[in-house]
């Protein structure tokens, strides 16, 4: 479980997998639910030559202030993305998620049940302001980080510190995630 940093003026947490057994677990639960037809359905979408599950987990938020807009990747050639699939939403909870840019602006969205947001190289997002508390509510969602490794966007992909497994760093992470093509 990790709790972001003060700039994200909010109670989210994050809960995902410790090490190789549990990532193993549930990449063998995503299989089970079809997820690998929607990896490949991406993959052809975009022109993706090994498309894998890199890490995953769950965030789950009460209270959020202020979305932090943020980029979850950026410099890695349109081969990686956060795939954002809504779990629980509280009810009467409203837009749970803030999407920006120069162009168009400011755009809210709700995720869905039966269908992802897909979070691409360089998108501007956050969390949506929210209060669920008084009715004891959680927004939980899955995060599911997707990457076409290749050697131009390896360092970057080795680089994400977001979860504690896989590895990071020039050793491990870059050979635990070369080896996942």
């Amino acid at each position: 479980v990790e709790r972001p940093s003060k700039n994200w003026k909010s109670d989210m947490h994050w809960f995902n997998t410790a090490d190789e057994l549990s990532h193993e677990d549930g990449l063998r639960a995503l299989y089970e639910g079809g997820f690998d037809t929607v990896l490949q359905g991406i993959g052809e979408k975009f022109g993706l030559d090994t498309l894998h599950v890199d890490s995953f987990g769950f965030v789950a938020v009460t209270n959020c202030d202020r979305g932090y807009i943020h980029t979850d990747w950026e410099g890695v050639g349109g081969r990686a993305f956060n795939f954002l699939l809504g779990i629980s939403s509280a009810e009467d909870g409203g837009p749970e998620l803030i999407v920006e840019d120069d162009k168009v602006g400011k755009g809210e969205m709700y995720y869905g049940t039966n269908a992802g947001v897909l979070v691409g190289d360089g998108t501007r997002h956050g969390t949506r302001e929210c209060d669920h508390r008084d009715k004891r509510g959680v927004r939980i969602t899955a995060s599911i980080y997707l990457a076409d490794p290749t050697e131009q966007n390896l360092d970057i992909l080795a680089g994400d510190t977001t979860s504690v497994f896989p590895p990071t760093g020039d050793g491990p992470g870059k050979e635990w995630i070369w080896t996942q093509r």
